[in-house]
């Protein structure tokens, strides 16, 4: 590439012209050169190809890209070894980089850091992005990435910070060559990520030949990709113009850029979202789309089907939109874990638990964090079973009962080499065996169950295997049965003198169900019902806020109080300890149906929150305006207003 023919190239001894690869490959792909290496694996071959259609912009070598290419062919399929062969080359170049810098070769060196930066980002792409060495590469290849950008002098590579709602996107822009852009504002081009690829890969799709011809380039990590979902934790999101917006006025505002020739292109995914962003901005003078994606599940299957692999290991799944109930059987006698539920108008929110998008489990299976361990039997060192915790809506790890059965000796001598061990009891006050050892709870082991029991514990565990590309901070509790119906399921039963709730696995004590609580007669068994009906949208917006109760006992016409300490509860009420000026008060934290029935119950028609989640509940996370109709203005009116407030932030 960049002068040289790819048909002609002998790279390793091998024409890719005319050799037989050996295996079906892809009618589009066959003169590909990556799937010289891999001709049965897109996924891999593709992988190499992004990397090596950047040789032209970033200096990208096919000497390098074959090494690795070559070093992986007997390892197809293997994201570790992928993962360790570009790393290794990134290293190596990398290293090659410093040197030039010390010895004052400063171009070399930008050459240098710009190849390893590619070389890292292929690198990691396959890897669980979550996973600590994959965080530590992308890192890696980000910085270098900036130190190339701050040697390069043609073009201009500036990184910059986009204000964005409560945080800011980071983006790359790439200034027109001063030559071919002359003394007037320049046009500009907005480029917004694909699917899996992020501003710094980006720059070596051609951005370099727009800056030569007088055109400049912001290349944005939008929320979902790159650096503002990786360190900034902004999910992707369909509202393209919520981003759209301000990245525009950010280019509009900057007097070397003509605001009225800014642009947006995209590619992959990006290519699918950027023409809402231009038709909702209108302020864009064009819009390019890039290779848009409209549906990437057919593309797979057709790409997957035209290989024709027979290997039992790889599959196509089918998707159903009925007979659910038999499909969940049908899991089951295959011994697989279950099925993927999704609503047909649902979208996905990465880095979210969503109500439209679940896991329903052929049997209960979920991770919990190891918080300790038991010994077995007539020894004191050999782990026979473990202590299971999960995060509660404060960040608090709650007790779950423990899991001796399924665990190998393989598995007890893995265990004891990774866990490190405390001196407390990781679980608070919760009750626990006294002869167990406590450790730092940083494993996850994923268990699969019967049941909760009353008490909160797992009932029947059975120790599935060692989760270590999962962060133990994400382990909550798992509970499909309110995430599956549109409200949490309620039930009311009798017990003796008294009436129980049945809500989420729990059993909730409630009184005067016929009550009034309202002029019209809306009575207390009405408002409980409500509140678990809403239950599954409710608890998203409670989730780590500190809830104060405001109680109306003789309903909405008579007196009501606030009440900030949490009342007596029952053990499966959370609270959480705050500190104030005064005193330290126990809040209410409302994180599941039992909780907000039992508030109901309570007549705690309202319930406050504040605008920060624990534990740093002084930082807020939005602004609040409250709008209410009065005399002369009604619903209509304030949504009006509501509507020109959003066009405002």
């Amino acid at each position: 590439m960049g002068g040289t023919n790819m048909g002609g190239t002998n790279m390793g001894g091998t024409n890719m012209g005319g050799t037989n690869m050996g295996g079906k490959i892809l009618a589009d792909a066959k003169d590909d050169p990556a799937f010289l290496y891999f001709p049965t694996n897109y996924r891999w071959s593709m992988g190499l190809l992004i990397c090596l259609s950047a040789a032209p912009w970033t200096g990208v070598e096919i000497d390098e890209v074959n090494r690795v290419g070559r070093a992986l062919a007997d390892k197809v399929g293997d994201d570790t070894a992928w993962f360790q062969e570009w790393t290794r080359m990134g290293d190596k170049i990398e290293a090659r980089g410093r040197d030039a810098l010390g010895s004052g070769h400063k171009l070399t060196a930008a050459s240098c850091f710009m190849r390893a930066a590619r070389y890292f980002h292929t690198g990691e792409r396959f890897i669980q992005p979550r996973s600590q060495r994959s965080m530590d590469v992308y890192a890696k290849a980000v910085k270098i990435f900036k130190e190339a950008a701050a040697i390069i002098r043609r073009p201009r590579i500036e990184p910059v910070e986009i204000p964005y709602e409560h945080s800011s996107l980071p983006a790359l822009l790439v200034h027109p060559d001063p030559d071919a852009a002359g003394t007037r504002p320049a046009p500009a081009m907005v480029f917004f990520d694909g699917f899996d690829v992020t501003k710094e890969l980006q720059y070596g799709y051609g951005i370099p030949e727009l800056a030569a011809r007088g055109i400049g380039c912001l290349i944005v990590d939008g929320p979902g990709n790159g650096e503002s979902v990786r360190f900034r934790n902004l999910p992707l999101i369909a509202e393209t113009e919520r981003y759209a917006t301000p990245v525009y006025e950010y280019l509009a505002g900057r007097r070397e850029f003509d605001p009225k020739r800014i642009g947006v292109m995209a590619l992959s995914l990006g290519g699918y979202y950027a023409p809402r962003a231009a038709a909702l901005e209108r302020r864009f003078a064009c819009c390019v789309a890039w290779g848009a994606q409209w549906d990437y599940h057919d593309i797979w299957a057709r790409r997957l089907e035209a290989l024709e692999l027979k290997a039992p290991h790889v599959t196509v799944p089918d998707s159903f939109t009925e007979n659910g109930a038999a499909l969940l059987d049908a899991t089951a006698e295959r011994g697989l874990e279950g099925v993927v539920a999704k609503r047909l108008d649902s979208q996905y929110l990465p880095g979210k638990r969503s109500r439209d998008w679940i896991k329903v489990k052929a049997s209960r299976r979920q991770e919990f964090v190891v918080g300790g361990w038991l010994a077995q039997k007539g020894t004191l060192k050999r782990i026979g079973a473990l202590l299971l915790g999960y995060h509660d809506a404060s960040g608090a790890l709650r007790f779950a009962g423990r899991v001796g059965s399924g665990i190998s000796e393989a598995v007890a001598d893995e265990l004891a080499a990774q866990l490190e061990p405390a001196k407390v009891s990781p679980f608070g006050d919760a009750k626990v065996p006294k002869e167990a050892k406590f450790v730092v709870p940083a494993q996850v082991v994923e268990v699969r169950f019967a049941d909760w029991t009353e008490s909160g514990s797992l009932r029947h565990p059975v120790f599935i295997a060692i989760r270590s590309d999962k962060d133990a901070r994400d382990v909550v509790r798992e509970d499909p049965a309110a995430l599956r119906e549109p409200g949490a399921a309620l039930a009311f039963a009798t017990e003796g003198k008294r009436t129980l709730a049945q809500v989420g696995g729990r059993a909730v004590p409630v009184t005067n169900l016929d009550k009034p609580l309202f002029p019209d007669g809306f009575t207390k068994r009405q408002v409980i019902e409500y509140y678990a009906a809403i239950a599954p949208v409710m608890l998203e917006h409670l989730a780590g806020r500190p809830v104060t109760l405001v109680r109306w006992p003789d309903g909405s016409a008579g007196k009501s109080f606030f009440q900030k300490q949490a009342p007596k509860h029952p053990e499966f009420v959370h609270t959480a300890a705050i500190e104030t000026s005064e005193r330290t008060i126990d809040y209410l934290v409302a994180d599941s149906p039992a909780a907000l029935v039992w508030a109901a119950n309570m007549a705690a028609i309202e319930l406050h929150v504040t605008l920060g989640r624990i534990p740093r509940i002084e930082r807020a996370l939005a602004v609040v305006f409250d709008l209410d109709p009065g005399e002369g203005v009604g619903l209509g009116e304030c949504c009006s207003v509501a509507l020109r407030l959003r066009a405002m932030f």
